[in-house]
């Protein structure tokens, strides 16, 4: 008796360990999953403005680099979405690089890129319009929101105010970018 018990532990120990090296064979090498979607979308895209060019307050959709900056610093770009689509434009105003925030690494007073529709699910987003914001109130981070500011420029000490979610912020790595105020500490 005590034998085939011993035999049953190891034939079952045999059974679980094969199982478990088939598993990790089938687990595919690149991680899917709606966030990794939404960043893969990202990666080879940048922002180009289609209203209010050179400024702050610019309206930004979503486009691809069609040419590299010419001797003047001008980009060709094709909009992929939003209300000029299709369309191509020379710009000197695109941001090259984001990159999703976190909680962890959001700090008052960051430049950050604002979804427009501020959705709490970032996958049912249009991703057609897209604003430059000032991160003013951290307060209710734990909660995934956060007070962002919108000014116009330099002499805008009033600006508006929105609530948004983290999930609908994307930190501008490419240019750096800072807020257009002076404030005096």
């Amino acid at each position: 008796m005590k034998t085939f018990k011993k035999f049953l532990v190891f034939a079952l120990l045999g059974v679980m360990l094969t199982a478990c090296a088939n598993k990790k064979e089938e687990e595919p090498y690149y991680r899917t999953g709606s966030k990794q979607e939404i960043e893969n979308y990202y990666r080879n895209k940048v922002f180009a403005p289609y209203f209010g060019e050179n400024k702050f307050y610019a309206t930004y959709s979503m486009a691809k680099i069609i040419k590299e900056a010419d001797k003047e610093g001008y980009y060709t770009v094709k909009f992929l979405n939003g209300p000029y689509e299709g369309q191509t434009i020379k710009t000197k105003d695109i941001i090259r690089k984001t990159l999703p925030v976190t909680a962890e690494d959001l700090k008052r007073g960051d430049v950050v890129l604002r979804d427009f529709w501020v959705p709490r699910d970032p996958t049912k987003s249009a991703r057609d319009r897209w604003n430059k914001a000032v991160v003013y109130d951290i307060r209710k981070i734990d909660e995934g929101r956060v007070v962002i500011e919108l000014p116009h420029d330099s002499n805008d000490f009033i600006p508006t105010k929105e609530t948004v979610y983290i999930s609908a912020l994307r930190h501008i790595e490419d240019p750096v970018t800072r807020d257009p105020r002076r404030i005096i500490p």
